[in-house]
C-alpha cells in the first residue's frame, strides 16, 4: 500500500482553533504523530478539503480563507506570484499554511505522485520545494520564486519539516511518526478545542475574512453543540422532531428580525449531522440558519472563543 499524505504538520495545539476556524469542528479529526525517541509529539492536521468529504458534517469555509486582494496576501506572505513547476500547490495549500502559521510554525506536506512540502512561520512562506522522481524534476524556493533543483538531492518534506525542530530531518521519518493517511481518516481523536483563539495581529485580519468576523457577545460560540427542535405549536420548521448539530462559524449570528422574534433572539448558521429536509420538503439542507428558540445546547466541553 503506497503512502499517502496531505496535512499540516504542527508541534504546538495552538493551531488547533484556527483550524475550526477554517473547518468548523475538524480539530476533532485531527491525529497526533507516532510517540519516537527524541521526537518532538505534533499534530497532522487533514486538509480540510479533503477531510470535509470524508466527515459528512464537517464544512470548509473555503471564503473565510479567500483574501478580498491576493495579490496583498501575497506580498505579505512571501508567497510566489508564479506556479511552482510542478504544480504541487495551489493558493488553497498556501493560504491555509500561512493561516495556520499565525498561531505557530506549520509545514504543508504531500506524497503521492510526487513529494511537495512549504514551511510557514507567522504568515510568510519560509522555504518550499518538491520532487517528481519519474519525471526527473524539481524545484526549491530561492529568494523568493520557484526555481528548478537538482532531483538527485531533493527531499522537500525532510528539509521543511527540519524548518520545525532539528530532529525532523532524521531519515525513516515516515515509518511510524507521520500518519500515512491523515487526509482520509476521518476518525475521532480529541473532543472539540475549547480553549482561547491565539492573538492575530491586526495586520493579517484584512488577509483572511474569518478573522474579522466579529461574535455578538452573549451568543453560542461556533463549535457548541446543540439539538435542533421542533416548534411547540405546529409540526416544523423540520420534518425530523429533533436532530444534532454544530454551531457554525461561516458567518456570525444575527438578529432576529421576524416580527414574531423573542427579544434578543439570535438566529445561527448550524451544521447538521446528517441531511436534514424542512417541513415542507425541502431539501436535503447540510446547514442552514436556525432560528434561537429551535436549539437546545447539548452538555460537553465549552465553546472556544472567536476573535473579533
Amino acid at each position: 500500500m503506497g503512502f499517502h499524505l496531505n496535512c499540516v504538520l504542527a508541534l504546538d495545539a495552538g493551531v488547533l482553533p484556527l483550524y475550526d476556524l477554517a473547518i468548523p469542528g475538524g480539530s476533532v479529526c485531527v491525529p497526533r504523530t507516532g510517540d519516537a525517541p527524541g521526537l518532538p509529539v505534533g499534530w497532522a492536521l487533514p486538509a480540510p478539503w479533503e477531510l470535509e468529504h470524508s466527515v459528512r458534517r464537517l464544512v470548509y469555509d473555503r471564503g473565510g480563507l479567500t483574501p478580498h486582494d491576493l495579490r496583498a496576501w501575497r506580498v505579505a506572505a512571501g508567497a510566489p506570484v508564479r506556479p511552482d513547476p510542478l504544480d504541487a500547490f495551489d493558493d488553497d495549500d498556501l493560504l491555509l499554511g500561512s493561516f495556520l502559521s499565525l498561531a505557530a510554525p506549520v509545514v504543508v506536506a504531500a506524497i503521492g505522485v510526487h513529494a511537495c512540502a512549504a514551511a510557514f512561520r507567522s504568515g510568510r512562506l519560509v522555504a518550499a520545494g518538491g520532487v517528481d522522481h519519474d519525471e526527473g524534476r524539481a524545484f526549491r524556493l530561492v529568494d523568493g520564486d520557484f526555481r528548478p533543483a537538482d532531483p538527485a538531492s531533493a527531499d522537500p518534506v525532510t528539509e521543511c519539516i527540519g524548518h520545525l525542530h532539528a530532529g525532523l530531518r532524521a531519515p525513516g521519518l515516515f515509518q511510524g511518526y507521520l500518519p500515512r493517511n491523515a487526509n482520509h481518516e476521518g476518525r475521532r481523536h480529541r473532543e472539540v478545542w475549547a480553549g482561547p483563539v491565539p492573538y492575530v495581529r491586526p495586520g493579517w485580519r484584512s488577509h483572511f475574512p474569518v478573522l474579522s468576523r466579529s461574535w455578538p457577545p452573549g451568543a453560542m460560540a461556533p463549535g457548541t453543540r446543540v439539538v435542533v427542535v421542533r416548534d411547540t405549536d405546529w409540526e416544523g420548521p423540520w420534518q425530523a422532531a429533533e436532530f444534532a448539530g454544530t454551531v457554525d462559524a461561516m458567518a456570525a449570528p444575527e438578529p432576529n428580525g421576524h416580527p414574531r422574534a423573542l427579544d434578543g433572539e439570535w438566529v445561527y448558521w448550524v451544521a447538521f449531522d446528517s441531511p436534514q429536509y424542512t417541513s415542507d420538503g425541502y431539501g436535503p439542507f447540510r446547514k442552514a440558519q436556525v432560528w434561537g428558540r429551535y436549539l437546545r445546547g447539548q452538555p460537553g466541553p465549552a465553546p472556544r472563543k472567536v476573535p473579533g
